[in-house]
Parts: C-alpha cells; sequence; structure tokens
C-alpha cells in the first residue's frame, strides 16, 4: 500500500507538473495572441489612413485635372482667335507680332502639357493604389 501511494503520490506531482506547465503555455499563448490583436487593429488602422490619403490625394489630383482642363480649353480659345487674326492681316507686319505671341503661347501649353503629364500618372497611381487597398 505504501508502495502504491509513492507511485500515487509520483504521479500526481507528474500530472500537478504538468497542469503547471499547460497553464504556462496557455498564458503565452494569450499573451502572444494580444500581442497579435494590437497589432492587427495598428494595421487596420494605417489601412484606413492610407485609403484616406490615397482618397484626397486622388480628389486633388481630379481638381488639378479638371483645373487643367479649363486652362487648357481657355488657351485653345485663345489660340482660335489668335489664328483667325494671323489669317486677317497675313501679310501685315501686325501679323509678324502675332506670330511672336502664338508661338510664345504655343511654348506656354506645352510647358503646360508637362505640367499635366505627372499629374496624370500621379492620379492613376492614386487610383491603382486606392483600388489595390481596398
Amino acid at each position: 500500500a505504501k508502495k502504491a501511494q509513492t507511485q500515487l503520490d509520483k504521479v500526481k506531482k507528474r500530472l500537478d507538473e504538468a497542469k503547471m506547465k499547460k497553464l504556462e503555455e496557455t498564458t503565452e499563448i494569450e499573451e502572444k495572441s494580444k500581442l497579435v490583436e494590437k497589432e492587427l487593429e495598428n494595421l487596420a488602422e494605417d489601412r484606413e489612413e492610407v485609403l484616406s490619403i490615397c482618397e484626397e490625394d486622388a480628389e486633388e489630383d481630379r481638381k488639378r485635372k479638371q483645373e487643367f482642363g479649363e486652362v487648357l480649353f481657355q488657351l485653345s480659345l485663345l489660340l482660335q482667335r489668335l489664328k483667325v487674326r494671323y489669317l486677317r492681316c497675313q501679310k501685315a507686319e501686325a501679323c509678324k507680332k502675332l506670330a511672336k505671341k502664338l508661338s510664345a503661347l504655343a511654348k506656354d501649353v506645352a510647358a503646360a502639357a508637362l505640367v499635366l503629364i505627372p499629374a496624370v500618372i500621379a492620379f492613376v497611381g492614386a487610383v491603382g493604389a486606392a483600388t489595390a487597398l481596398s
């Protein structure tokens, strides 16, 4: 009976040790789980912030594109007027002055177009990023 009691005590001791080990592992897993949950929350907040920034950038790009389109429209109207004037005074001295203005205006239009290209590229990139993150 004494030997059986010793065996029983050993088994109980091993069982208690196993329970303690299991409790430690469970606690460690719960702590890691909480850290993972916090990190996921942080990532979700970061994602929302990035999406918000992308949407703001896309809206700014749309506004710039619209403004640029309006400027191009006004420039095209001005160019048409200059062309009409040029045709009216084709051989006159005033025609040479208009030609210089037209040339300068054409350079301005080309410069404005160079400004639009990066804005369009940025707009397309922002829309692509926002779509990819959605």
